[in-house]
């Protein structure tokens, strides 16, 4: 606590040097990062390991609280203070139309290189246990079921399909043509994302470290090939994240190319429809795009809401009449199911109406030994084999009613085993695997075996050097990732206005929708969407968007904003 103390001296001397009150920023960073900090005194589970960044006990926790608090706020102010002047755009650079191909191209063809020796390593891709049940799926093999989105088992269709007619039935060639679209795709979105960062002018230096970023770090390189659905939902999410600061940067009232109103509405309806919890992050994304582009452009507003009523229209009716099995409703309900487990799972907690009404849906005698605080699968899958999901459905003010009821009775072991199961989300120093280099087949004729010769060795090492090697891990923490987040986002308003906000609005919506309904504590894939749009994230606070977001709207001239104070 005293080396604490000390440490902090040189930090409040210079942010109270030139006190200036407290700025709405920093204090909301402040208090976000200090909730995050106390709360990391709550996770007691084994699968989180002990360090230095993790406070131990904070019985004041209040005190701590305030503590940490000014301790963020001082870190923010100053940090915040310097972004204010700091900027990456580069007066040197004039894009032009034969420019911005040759970033896009030839981002998206040394992005391709890069990764050629994931795909020749993993040959011909990397399929675990949902990638396998999507292929059954996609080969008419099993019912088709919306567990996973429709829309990619139909991408797995396609592709798949296409290599067996190219390769007279050869299932492993036809991975091989699922993996190499897959890598193009996501290479186009990465592409399409510094492209744009060219277009504003972005300095040189950092669109090299943006390709890096997208060359180097492993996951970007595994996920190139790995059959999930997340690869396809981050590439989105980075491409439409992109378009989002292109229409922003228009000034006043303006005008939608037809390549931004299509890839508007394409894409809006893939966040939608790749991810069950994309759809509540577009309708966020909506509500805010209403909010700013309403009085500037109502075509933007129309084309995103033509696209939510297609994906509603596509996840009703046209998945009915294609027979598609909706998920189950424990699948949605991780979070209240992992609370009433930790309470269940200590004996003499439940009243013996309370265990009666909890016997029809699953054994208590089992939840015990089930339960594990950071994965909720193994409580449903018991609470499956009792196979009475329609009760649930049935009597929802009972449980209801009961979730309430435990939690004001047990609100410590509610608290601990909502952090338990969310923390990955939050707290930096979390580990869980990322990436897996195991193919999976064994219901389908795929043969896995590495193409890299003298390499494989090499290739061993460094797709999970992120666990072994120092501050690799820092490249693939969701925790420090949301740190940063948040920390763009309040820099990014405060120099360009409220409006800014929507360039991170869909980020934040799967973040939160995470911290709803996550099935398990820290997996990388539902949050990668974050890291395949980080530089972008990163660099808005640092680059001007023509004044556009606060011009009036009557007026198409450039205006010059007043600084603001934090």
């Amino acid at each position: 606590m005293l080396i604490f103390a000390i440490l902090l001296f040189p930090l409040f001397r210079k942010r109270y040097s030139e006190y200036t009150g407290f700025g709405k920023t920093s204090c909301l960073c402040g208090a976000v990062f200090s909730l995050f900090t106390v709360g990391s005194a709550l996770i007691n589970n084994e699968a989180v390991m002990e360090t230095f960044s993790k406070v131990e006990t904070l019985p004041p926790l209040i005190a701590y609280f305030i503590m940490f608090f000014f301790f963020y706020e001082a870190l923010c102010h100053i940090l915040l203070k310097k972004a204010a002047s700091a900027e990456l755009i580069s007066s040197s650079i004039r894009p032009t139309m034969k420019g911005k191909l040759l970033v896009f191209f030839g981002s998206m063809l040394i992005m391709l290189i890069m990764w050629l020796p994931f795909l020749l390593y993993l040959y011909p891709g990397v399929l675990t246990e949902d990638s396998e049940w999507q292929l059954l799926q996609a080969t008419g093999k099993t019912e088709l079921t919306n567990h996973h989105p429709v829309v990619h088992t139909m991408i797995i269709k396609l592709t798949f399909g296409l290599g067996q007619w190219l390769f007279n039935g050869d299932d492993t060639k036809a991975v091989l043509v699922y993996s190499i679209t897959q890598q193009v795709f996501l290479a186009g979105c990465f592409a399409y994302l510094i492209e744009t960062l060219y277009s504003f002018k972005v300095k040189k230096v950092f669109l090299i470290a943006s390709l890096l970023f997208y060359c180097i770090p492993v996951y970007h390189g595994m996920y190139s090939v790995t059959m999930w659905k997340d690869i396809w939902f981050g590439g989105i999410t980075a491409a439409l994240i992109a378009l989002i600061l292109r229409l922003l940067s228009k000034s006043g009232k303006f005008r939608l190319s037809v390549i931004e109103a299509v890839l508007l509405f394409v894409l809006s309806v893939g966040m939608s429809l790749m991810r069950s919890n994309g759809i509540y992050a577009f309708m966020l994304l909506l509500l805010a795009g209403i909010i700013v582009f309403f009085k500037r452009n109502k075509a933007t507003v129309v084309i995103m809401s033509a696209a939510l009523i297609t994906a509603f229209i596509i996840k009703g009716p046209v998945y009915t009449a294609m027979g598609v099995k909706p998920v189950d409703l424990i699948e949605s309900l991780s979070i209240p199911v992992q609370q009433i487990s930790a309470v269940a799972s200590q004996p003499n907690n439940l009243t013996p109406e309370q265990t009666e009404l909890l016997e029809n849906v699953v054994d208590i005698d089992r939840i015990a030994d089930t339960y594990e605080p950071v994965i909720s699968d193994p409580i449903k899958s018991i609470i499956r084999e009792k196979d009475n999901q329609d009760y649930i459905a049935e009597h929802k003010e009972d449980f209801l009613k009961l979730w309430i009821s435990l939690g004001l009775s047990y609100p410590e072991i509610y608290l601990k085993a909502y952090v338990n199961q969310t923390c990955g989300y939050w707290y930096p120093d979390v580990q869980y695997w990322i990436a897996t280099t195991n193919g999976l087949s064994s219901s389908i004729d795929i043969k896995n075996s590495p193409k890299t010769g003298a390499l494989t060795g090499f290739m061993d090492n460094y797709c999970f050097s992120y666990i072994e090697t120092p501050f690799f891990g820092l490249f693939s923490s969701i925790g420090l990732g949301v740190w940063v987040l948040i920390f763009m986002a309040g820099a990014a308003i405060k120099k360009h206005g409220a409006a800014a906000a929507l360039i991170y609005i869909p980020v934040v919506g799967v973040w939160l929708t995470l911290l709803i309904a996550t099935p398990v504590y820290s997996e990388f894939r539902y949050i990668y969407c974050l890291f395949t749009a980080l530089p972008l994230f990163c660099a808005v606070p640092f680059i001007n968007i023509n004044d556009a977001l606060k011009a009036p709207v009557t007026t198409v001239k450039t205006v010059t904003l007043p600084e603001q104070n934090d």
